[in-house]
Protein backbone atom coordinates (compact mmCIF):
# COMPACT_ATOMS: atom_id res chain seq x y z
CA UNK A 1 0.00 0.00 0.00
CA UNK A 2 1.43 3.68 -0.57
CA UNK A 3 0.67 6.44 1.98
CA UNK A 4 -1.78 7.99 -0.22
CA UNK A 5 -5.11 7.86 2.09
CA UNK A 6 -7.08 7.26 -1.17
CA UNK A 7 -8.49 4.14 -2.45
CA UNK A 8 -10.71 2.15 -4.65
CA UNK A 9 -13.53 -0.61 -3.68
CA UNK A 10 -12.49 -1.01 -0.33
CA UNK A 11 -14.93 -1.61 2.56
CA UNK A 12 -14.07 1.55 4.80
CA UNK A 13 -11.38 4.57 4.92
CA UNK A 14 -7.99 3.77 5.54
CA UNK A 15 -6.54 5.49 8.93
CA UNK A 16 -3.19 7.72 9.24
CA UNK A 17 -0.22 5.97 11.95
CA UNK A 18 -1.48 7.11 15.13
CA UNK A 19 -4.72 7.76 14.56
CA UNK A 20 -6.46 6.83 18.00
CA UNK A 21 -8.34 3.69 17.84
CA UNK A 22 -11.09 5.89 18.88
CA UNK A 23 -10.83 7.80 15.67
CA UNK A 24 -10.40 4.80 13.60
CA UNK A 25 -13.62 3.48 14.78
CA UNK A 26 -15.85 7.09 13.92
CA UNK A 27 -13.29 6.95 10.60
CA UNK A 28 -15.33 3.49 10.12
CA UNK A 29 -18.89 4.47 11.36
CA UNK A 30 -18.77 7.43 9.06
CA UNK A 31 -17.99 5.50 5.65
CA UNK A 32 -20.96 4.99 3.30
CA UNK A 33 -19.69 1.71 2.16
CA UNK A 34 -19.50 0.34 5.45
CA UNK A 35 -22.90 2.12 6.21
CA UNK A 36 -24.19 0.43 3.19
CA UNK A 37 -22.75 -3.15 3.53
CA UNK A 38 -23.77 -3.03 7.16
CA UNK A 39 -27.29 -2.46 6.54
CA UNK A 40 -27.84 -4.62 3.84
CA UNK A 41 -26.01 -7.79 6.01
CA UNK A 42 -28.06 -6.55 8.46
CA UNK A 43 -31.47 -6.72 6.98
CA UNK A 44 -30.91 -10.02 5.25
CA UNK A 45 -33.98 -11.92 7.49
CA UNK A 46 -36.12 -8.74 5.86
CA UNK A 47 -35.15 -9.06 1.94
CA UNK A 48 -35.57 -13.09 2.59
CA UNK A 49 -38.97 -12.35 3.20
CA UNK A 50 -39.74 -10.31 0.09
CA UNK A 51 -37.66 -13.00 -1.95
CA UNK A 52 -40.17 -15.57 -0.48
CA UNK A 53 -43.01 -13.54 -1.78
CA UNK A 54 -40.96 -13.44 -5.19
CA UNK A 55 -40.45 -17.05 -5.08
CA UNK A 56 -44.09 -17.77 -4.13
CA UNK A 57 -45.52 -16.20 -6.95
CA UNK A 58 -42.98 -17.63 -9.11
CA UNK A 59 -43.40 -21.17 -8.61
CA UNK A 60 -47.41 -20.22 -8.78
CA UNK A 61 -46.29 -19.22 -12.70
CA UNK A 62 -44.32 -21.96 -12.97
CA UNK A 63 -47.21 -24.46 -12.00
CA UNK A 64 -50.11 -23.07 -14.26
CA UNK A 65 -47.47 -22.83 -17.14
CA UNK A 66 -46.59 -26.62 -16.52
CA UNK A 67 -50.66 -27.37 -16.50
CA UNK A 68 -51.79 -26.02 -19.54
CA UNK A 69 -48.38 -27.41 -21.44
CA UNK A 70 -49.63 -30.88 -19.69
CA UNK A 71 -53.56 -30.16 -20.50
CA UNK A 72 -52.48 -29.47 -24.49
CA UNK A 73 -50.22 -32.65 -24.55
CA UNK A 74 -52.89 -34.95 -22.51
CA UNK A 75 -55.52 -33.89 -25.03
CA UNK A 76 -52.96 -34.62 -28.27
CA UNK A 77 -52.64 -37.71 -27.05
CA UNK A 78 -56.34 -38.18 -26.00
CA UNK A 79 -55.96 -39.27 -22.44
CA UNK A 80 -55.97 -37.43 -19.28
CA UNK A 81 -52.98 -35.65 -17.50
CA UNK A 82 -52.59 -37.76 -14.93
CA UNK A 83 -52.59 -40.57 -17.25
CA UNK A 84 -49.15 -39.20 -19.31
CA UNK A 85 -46.56 -40.32 -17.62
CA UNK A 86 -47.70 -43.83 -18.08
CA UNK A 87 -47.03 -43.37 -22.06
CA UNK A 88 -43.24 -43.29 -21.30
CA UNK A 89 -41.20 -41.47 -24.02
CA UNK A 90 -44.33 -40.73 -26.14
CA UNK A 91 -45.51 -38.19 -23.10
CA UNK A 92 -42.08 -36.55 -22.99
CA UNK A 93 -42.05 -36.20 -26.35
CA UNK A 94 -45.31 -34.57 -26.99
CA UNK A 95 -44.66 -31.79 -23.89
CA UNK A 96 -41.17 -30.90 -25.61
CA UNK A 97 -43.43 -30.30 -29.29
CA UNK A 98 -45.85 -28.65 -27.04
CA UNK A 99 -43.49 -26.15 -25.29
CA UNK A 100 -41.00 -25.32 -28.35
CA UNK A 101 -43.81 -24.33 -30.60
CA UNK A 102 -44.48 -21.36 -31.96
CA UNK A 103 -46.76 -18.39 -30.36
CA UNK A 104 -47.02 -15.03 -31.94
CA UNK A 105 -43.30 -15.82 -32.91
CA UNK A 106 -42.05 -17.76 -29.85
CA UNK A 107 -41.87 -20.60 -28.22
CA UNK A 108 -45.20 -21.77 -26.28
CA UNK A 109 -43.36 -22.23 -23.18
CA UNK A 110 -41.94 -18.76 -23.38
CA UNK A 111 -45.57 -16.78 -24.22
CA UNK A 112 -46.98 -18.85 -21.36
CA UNK A 113 -44.02 -17.82 -18.79
CA UNK A 114 -44.93 -14.29 -20.38
CA UNK A 115 -48.63 -14.20 -20.37
CA UNK A 116 -48.86 -15.68 -16.60
CA UNK A 117 -46.17 -13.96 -15.25
CA UNK A 118 -47.93 -10.61 -16.41
CA UNK A 119 -51.26 -11.83 -14.88
CA UNK A 120 -49.60 -12.50 -11.55
CA UNK A 121 -47.65 -9.18 -11.49
CA UNK A 122 -51.11 -7.33 -11.20
CA UNK A 123 -52.56 -9.41 -8.54
CA UNK A 124 -53.85 -7.20 -5.99
CA UNK A 125 -53.12 -10.22 -3.50
CA UNK A 126 -49.48 -10.05 -4.86
CA UNK A 127 -48.49 -6.74 -5.35
CA UNK A 128 -50.01 -5.90 -1.21
CA UNK A 129 -47.56 -8.86 -0.07
CA UNK A 130 -44.62 -7.23 -2.22
CA UNK A 131 -45.70 -3.79 -0.53
CA UNK A 132 -45.66 -5.11 2.85
CA UNK A 133 -42.24 -6.48 2.48
CA UNK A 134 -41.04 -3.56 0.92
CA UNK A 135 -42.00 -1.35 3.61
CA UNK A 136 -40.78 -4.02 6.03
CA UNK A 137 -37.61 -3.18 4.70
CA UNK A 138 -37.42 0.03 4.29
CA UNK A 139 -38.09 0.30 7.87
CA UNK A 140 -35.51 -1.70 8.48
CA UNK A 141 -33.06 0.15 6.80
CA UNK A 142 -33.64 3.49 8.45
CA UNK A 143 -33.24 1.56 11.70
CA UNK A 144 -30.40 0.22 11.23
CA UNK A 145 -29.12 3.56 9.63
CA UNK A 146 -30.33 5.51 12.89
CA UNK A 147 -28.00 2.71 15.05
CA UNK A 148 -25.21 3.67 13.41
CA UNK A 149 -25.78 7.43 13.49
CA UNK A 150 -26.27 6.72 17.24
CA UNK A 151 -23.61 4.76 17.92
CA UNK A 152 -20.90 7.17 15.68
CA UNK A 153 -22.41 9.76 18.36
CA UNK A 154 -21.66 7.44 21.09
CA UNK A 155 -18.13 6.95 20.20
CA UNK A 156 -17.61 10.87 19.81
CA UNK A 157 -19.19 11.69 23.28
CA UNK A 158 -17.07 8.81 25.22
CA UNK A 159 -13.68 9.53 22.56
CA UNK A 160 -12.02 10.08 26.19
CA UNK A 161 -13.66 7.38 28.35
CA UNK A 162 -10.98 5.40 29.53
CA UNK A 163 -12.84 2.13 29.83
CA UNK A 164 -13.26 1.93 25.95
CA UNK A 165 -9.81 3.23 25.32
CA UNK A 166 -8.41 0.10 27.39
CA UNK A 167 -10.68 -1.95 25.63
CA UNK A 168 -9.47 -0.53 22.26
CA UNK A 169 -6.06 -1.29 23.32
CA UNK A 170 -6.24 -4.62 24.09
CA UNK A 171 -6.60 -5.56 20.84
CA UNK A 172 -3.58 -5.63 18.06
CA UNK A 173 -3.63 -4.98 14.40
CA UNK A 174 -5.01 -6.94 11.66
CA UNK A 175 -6.02 -6.65 8.11
CA UNK A 176 -9.45 -5.88 7.83
CA UNK A 177 -12.23 -7.57 6.08
CA UNK A 178 -11.23 -7.84 2.94
CA UNK A 179 -7.57 -8.35 3.96
CA UNK A 180 -6.49 -5.06 3.11
CA UNK A 181 -3.26 -4.04 5.47
CA UNK A 182 -3.67 -0.45 5.80
CA UNK A 183 -1.58 2.84 5.08
CA UNK A 184 1.81 1.37 4.99
CA UNK A 185 1.13 -2.10 6.18
CA UNK A 186 -0.08 -0.40 9.80
CA UNK A 187 -3.08 -2.52 9.69
CA UNK A 188 -6.20 -1.69 11.74
CA UNK A 189 -7.29 -2.25 15.14
CA UNK A 190 -8.34 -5.83 15.29
CA UNK A 191 -11.48 -4.87 17.94
CA UNK A 192 -12.85 -2.87 15.21
CA UNK A 193 -12.70 -5.04 12.31
CA UNK A 194 -14.13 -7.98 14.73
CA UNK A 195 -16.94 -6.70 16.56
CA UNK A 196 -18.07 -3.57 14.02
CA UNK A 197 -16.59 -4.32 10.13
CA UNK A 198 -17.41 -7.60 10.25
CA UNK A 199 -21.22 -6.91 10.77
CA UNK A 200 -21.21 -5.44 7.44
CA UNK A 201 -20.07 -8.83 5.57
CA UNK A 202 -22.53 -11.34 5.38
CA UNK A 203 -19.43 -14.16 5.38
CA UNK A 204 -18.50 -12.93 8.49
CA UNK A 205 -21.94 -11.76 10.14
CA UNK A 206 -22.76 -15.76 10.96
CA UNK A 207 -20.84 -15.69 14.39
CA UNK A 208 -23.23 -12.80 15.56
CA UNK A 209 -26.73 -14.06 14.57
CA UNK A 210 -26.85 -15.73 18.19
CA UNK A 211 -25.44 -13.15 20.28
CA UNK A 212 -26.85 -11.16 22.81
CA UNK A 213 -24.25 -8.39 23.30
CA UNK A 214 -25.89 -5.53 21.43
CA UNK A 215 -23.70 -3.36 18.80
CA UNK A 216 -22.65 -0.23 21.44
CA UNK A 217 -19.67 0.94 22.94
CA UNK A 218 -21.05 -0.92 25.97
CA UNK A 219 -21.58 -4.28 24.42
CA UNK A 220 -18.05 -3.53 22.59
CA UNK A 221 -16.34 -2.84 25.72
CA UNK A 222 -17.82 -5.82 27.62
CA UNK A 223 -16.97 -8.16 24.90
CA UNK A 224 -14.09 -7.41 24.82
CA UNK A 225 -13.20 -7.76 28.66
CA UNK A 226 -14.73 -10.94 28.07
CA UNK A 227 -11.22 -11.76 25.98
CA UNK A 228 -8.96 -10.00 28.71
CA UNK A 229 -10.47 -11.99 31.76
CA UNK A 230 -9.60 -15.02 29.22
CA UNK A 231 -5.97 -14.22 28.25
CA UNK A 232 -5.28 -13.16 31.83
CA UNK A 233 -4.85 -17.68 32.48
CA UNK A 234 -4.42 -19.23 29.38
CA UNK A 235 -3.67 -22.26 31.23
CA UNK A 236 -5.99 -25.26 30.42
CA UNK A 237 -5.34 -27.16 33.38
CA UNK A 238 -6.79 -24.23 35.97
CA UNK A 239 -9.08 -22.50 33.53
CA UNK A 240 -11.84 -24.71 32.40
CA UNK A 241 -12.59 -22.10 29.44
CA UNK A 242 -9.45 -22.79 27.67
CA UNK A 243 -9.11 -26.02 25.67
CA UNK A 244 -6.09 -25.90 24.53
CA UNK A 245 -3.24 -22.78 24.67
CA UNK A 246 0.88 -22.44 23.25
CA UNK A 247 3.09 -19.87 23.28
CA UNK A 248 5.69 -19.20 20.61
CA UNK A 249 8.76 -16.63 21.14
CA UNK A 250 11.34 -15.36 19.08
CA UNK A 251 14.56 -14.01 19.13
CA UNK A 252 13.38 -10.21 18.72
CA UNK A 253 11.66 -11.36 22.21
CA UNK A 254 8.44 -11.21 20.13
CA UNK A 255 5.46 -13.60 21.61
CA UNK A 256 2.55 -15.10 19.84
CA UNK A 257 0.04 -16.77 21.54
CA UNK A 258 -2.55 -18.72 20.32
CA UNK A 259 -5.73 -20.56 22.12
CA UNK A 260 -8.85 -22.85 21.41
CA UNK A 261 -11.92 -21.47 23.96
CA UNK A 262 -14.61 -23.93 25.27
CA UNK A 263 -16.83 -22.01 22.64
CA UNK A 264 -14.56 -23.75 19.97
CA UNK A 265 -13.20 -20.18 19.13
CA UNK A 266 -9.63 -19.94 17.88
CA UNK A 267 -7.78 -17.03 19.51
CA UNK A 268 -4.27 -15.62 18.59
CA UNK A 269 -2.55 -12.56 20.13
CA UNK A 270 0.58 -11.12 19.47
CA UNK A 271 3.08 -9.21 21.64
CA UNK A 272 5.76 -6.72 19.64
CA UNK A 273 9.49 -6.65 21.27
CA UNK A 274 8.10 -2.99 22.28
CA UNK A 275 5.48 -4.09 23.90
CA UNK A 276 4.73 -5.41 27.64
CA UNK A 277 1.80 -7.31 29.54
CA UNK A 278 -0.88 -9.84 27.55
CA UNK A 279 -0.26 -10.06 23.84
CA UNK A 280 -2.73 -8.38 22.18
CA UNK A 281 -5.74 -9.89 20.50
CA UNK A 282 -5.08 -10.20 16.45
CA UNK A 283 -7.99 -12.50 15.42
CA UNK A 284 -10.76 -14.51 16.64
CA UNK A 285 -11.91 -17.58 14.63
CA UNK A 286 -14.98 -19.62 15.19
CA UNK A 287 -15.65 -23.18 14.86
CA UNK A 288 -12.09 -24.28 15.78
CA UNK A 289 -10.50 -27.38 17.15
CA UNK A 290 -6.81 -28.27 18.75
CA UNK A 291 -5.85 -30.08 15.55
CA UNK A 292 -5.79 -26.79 13.47
CA UNK A 293 -4.20 -25.26 16.02
CA UNK A 294 -1.43 -26.88 16.24
CA UNK A 295 -1.23 -27.28 12.48
CA UNK A 296 -0.76 -23.41 12.56
CA UNK A 297 1.81 -23.69 15.33
CA UNK A 298 4.21 -26.33 13.28
CA UNK A 299 3.89 -24.16 10.74
CA UNK A 300 5.45 -21.55 12.73
CA UNK A 301 7.91 -23.98 14.08
CA UNK A 302 9.19 -25.08 11.10
CA UNK A 303 9.10 -21.90 8.68
CA UNK A 304 6.68 -23.06 6.61
CA UNK A 305 4.77 -19.74 6.72
CA UNK A 306 7.21 -17.52 6.90
CA UNK A 307 6.49 -16.76 2.83
CA UNK A 308 3.16 -15.54 3.67
CA UNK A 309 2.51 -11.77 3.91
CA UNK A 310 1.70 -11.06 7.66
CA UNK A 311 0.98 -8.27 10.42
CA UNK A 312 2.12 -10.16 12.98
CA UNK A 313 4.84 -12.20 12.10
CA UNK A 314 7.56 -14.12 14.06
CA UNK A 315 10.94 -13.85 13.37
CA UNK A 316 14.26 -15.98 13.56
CA UNK A 317 14.49 -18.41 16.40
CA UNK A 318 11.08 -19.71 17.03
CA UNK A 319 10.49 -22.02 20.48
CA UNK A 320 7.92 -23.05 22.38
CA UNK A 321 7.31 -21.58 25.45
CA UNK A 322 5.73 -23.33 28.79
CA UNK A 323 2.50 -21.90 29.65
CA UNK A 324 4.25 -22.05 33.11
CA UNK A 325 5.83 -18.91 31.49
CA UNK A 326 2.74 -16.66 30.81
CA UNK A 327 3.08 -14.79 34.55
CA UNK A 328 6.08 -14.19 33.77
CA UNK A 329 4.86 -12.36 30.62
CA UNK A 330 2.26 -10.88 32.30
CA UNK A 331 4.68 -8.89 34.55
Amino acid sequence: MTKDTKFNNAPNPQPEHNVPPTQELIILLSDNNFRNNYVKVQTESDQQLKQQVIGEMKQKVKKQVNDEIFQIAATRLNIAVEDGPTQGDNWQQTIKEVKSEQVEGKPRWEKLNEDYLSKALEDDEYKQKLLEADNRIAVAEKTKQGDLDALKQEVEKRKNDPTLIDALEMWGRSPNAKSDFGVDNNGYNAGIIHFFEYRSVSEKNGRYKNSTVPITIDGFIFYSNCYKNLLQNIDPIKNPDVVASVLLTDDLGQIRMQLITSNHEGIVAFRRADEIGAPKIITIIPGQNEEVMMKSINSELDGSNKSKKRLNKLNNGIVLVPISQYKNILS
